[in-house]
């Protein structure tokens, strides 16, 4: 809607009288009106075919379907689950208007006959090529390259000085070709571009306006394309000719070594980036990094995969660039599960300690898929080593452990990360590491201390001295709670505890009831949590506990009773 239009909206005043209807409307507002349920219908399914809102809007009535037809901008947006003739009808009432063109290329349908779908396929590109100069978006959906025209690079080997928008969709992997003078070289308006499973050649994409980047091989790189999309020297050129880039996005990117065998040195500026996600090898991925220059205030994304030829030199090649841009991290989340690690490092602690949903926005986060052929043991040795060798913990304040490991020693594991974290104020667990950890917060570990500092012949040294606040998540306490009730039909619980729910016993409010879930702490199954109530008693009680999305406490005194004497204050996501 023009702004004009918008205007004129907010001004009307409806009439005196009730009978207020919307023919009485100016048409330059009906046309707004008309506009507005456009917007609202378009992506609505058509039956055969048929926009159900376009043909109401013109066979209403004839004041409709005048006004209707002279508004150029109700057409301009012409989408591909349309018919092709419903499609030309589209673009010839939009006039001179620029465009939004959606294409779908479909599948052979069973009532069309290869002729007439060869027939269809070429008009369609007929009518890319003419309309291209008006277009501001352009939309091409490959279904099936049964019909593909051979000559497909003359249609998009046009100028396009409006085209703001562009994005190419197809079936099979890199078997529809960019012309390598795409658009000519003129689409000075060029913002965005969005390809999956095409393919083309990093030269072809260096349009100056661009702030969007999107490369995608969802059905992977075809294996009879010998020269790739390019060179690593290519990529670093299109990049270096694309000062306005803000989003940076490459799925499973490939490019072919440079002639000397050799890699540029030279870094590339991308100034004003705000996103870079990177889906691929990961000697690719960090070999491209390490040449680019980002702001620091850059989201970076890093999904790493490995070949077994250089699955020791993976490893490596993300401790260098950890070490050289993101040594000591203030705040991070470590995520491992059997198939997949995941680190997420943060500016600063956020509140995803007590609301793990607002886990978002991240400077950096790497996330590496077990591959098939690595073991899981050699899996996880590769992932610690990333961890261990490529951070220091000495300035970490927050941490966010989502452990879900089969680990034949998780507390040695976990102990080796957490001993260096002496500034660790906020710790949230989740998962199968949480008794373990929660063991080790009040066990001793000897003498040793962080670098730079010392401590005497009789001090012990204890894992995270400056923790105040924890987080424990998805905790089932359902079968704790069934030991705890054994041989009680109902427990009564008083503002001191628990006591048995007995006539007898409560005749005296003066009598002090016993506790007769004492017992349950000789209980193994409790240890973990023993382990935080020997902490506070022992030397450091914590500011609060967090229980989060927790489940199979009856009520808040459980909550009290279990934890209440290890943190000055118990809190649950049910208060």
């Amino acid at each position: 809607m023009q702004e004009s239009q918008k205007k004129e909206l907010a001004y009307l005043t409806a009439p005196k009288y009730n009978h207020y209807s919307v023919n009485d409307l100016p048409n330059e507002l009906l046309a707004a009106v008309f506009v507005i349920v456009r917007d609202a219908c378009i992506e609505d399914e058509a039956e055969h075919g048929v926009p159900g809102w376009a043909v109401s809007l013109t066979h209403t009535c004839s004041r409709w379907r005048a006004v209707a037809l002279a508004t150029q901008l109700l057409w301009t947006l012409v989408p591909r689950h349309i018919s092709l003739t419903w499609q030309q009808v589209f673009i010839q009432r939009a006039g001179d208007a620029p465009l939004g063109l959606s294409l779908h290329f479909p599948a052979s349908a069973n009532s069309l006959t290869t002729g007439v779908m060869i027939h269809r396929t070429a008009v369609a590109c007929l009518m890319v090529q003419k309309n291209l100069r008006r277009m501001t978006a352009l939309w091409l959906l490959f279904d099936s390259l049964d019909f593909y025209p051979a000559s497909w690079s003359q249609f998009l080997g046009v100028p396009a000085p409006e085209l703001r928008a562009f994005r190419m969709d197809a079936v099979d992997a890199q078997a529809v070709e960019l012309p390598r003078d795409l658009f000519q070289r003129h689409a000075p308006k060029l913002k965005s571009i969005n390809l999956d499973n095409i393919y083309f050649t990093w030269p072809s994409l260096a349009f100056p306006e661009l702030s969007m980047l999107e490369i995608n091989h969802s059905d992977g790189l075809s294996g009879d394309r010998d020269s790739g999309m390019g060179t690593h020297p290519e990529l670093l050129n299109l990049l270096a000719a694309l000062p306005k880039l803000q989003w940076l996005e490459l799925h499973g990117f490939h490019y072919s070594p440079s002639p000397s065998n050799s890699f540029p040195s030279e870094t590339v500026s991308l100034p004003q980036i705000k996103v870079v996600r990177l889906h691929a090898a990961g000697e690719l991925v960090i070999r491209l990094l390490q040449n680019l220059r980002l702001p620091s205030s850059a989201n970076i994304f890093l999904g790493l995969t490995s070949t077994p030829s250089l699955v020791a030199e993976h490893p490596e090649s993300v401790v260098r660039y950890l070490k050289a841009y993101f040594h000591a991290p203030p705040s991070m989340t470590i995520k491992f599960a059997a198939d997949e690690f995941c680190i997420q490092l943060m500016r600063v602690p956020t509140s995803f300690l007590r609301r793990y949903s607002a886990l978002t926005s991240a400077p950096l986060t790497i996330e590496y898929k077990r591959p098939e052929f690595l073991y899981f043991r050699s899996f996880a040795h590769l992932a610690y080593t990333i961890v261990k060798d490529g951070l220091t913990f000495s300035h970490l304040t927050s941490l966010h452990v989502e452990s879900a490991l089969a680990d034949e020693d998780p507390l040695g594991t976990w102990t080796s990360i957490l001993r260096y974290a002496s500034a660790l104020e906020r710790l949230s667990l989740k998962g199968t590491a949480i008794p373990e950890i929660c063991l080790a917060l009040s066990a001793p570990i000897g003498e040793e201390r962080t670098e730079g500092e010392r401590a005497t012949e009789k001090e012990p040294c204890y894992l995270l001295p400056s923790l105040q606040w924890l987080s424990l998540w998805d905790v089932s306490f359902d079968s704790l709670v069934d030991v705890a009730k054994r041989d009680l039909d109902t427990i009564y619980w008083d503002i001191h505890g628990a006591v048995a729910r007995d006539p007898d016993t409560m005749s005296d409010p003066e009598e002090e009831q016993a506790d007769l879930l004492e017992w349950i702490w000789d209980d193994a199954r409790f240890d973990w949590i023993s382990a935080l109530k020997r902490r506070a008693g022992g030397w450091k009680i914590l500011k609060e506990i967090t229980l989060e999305h927790c489940s199979g406490l009856p009520d808040w005194h459980w909550e009290e009773y279990l934890f209440g004497e290890a943190a000055l204050r118990v809190y649950s996501d049910a208060d």
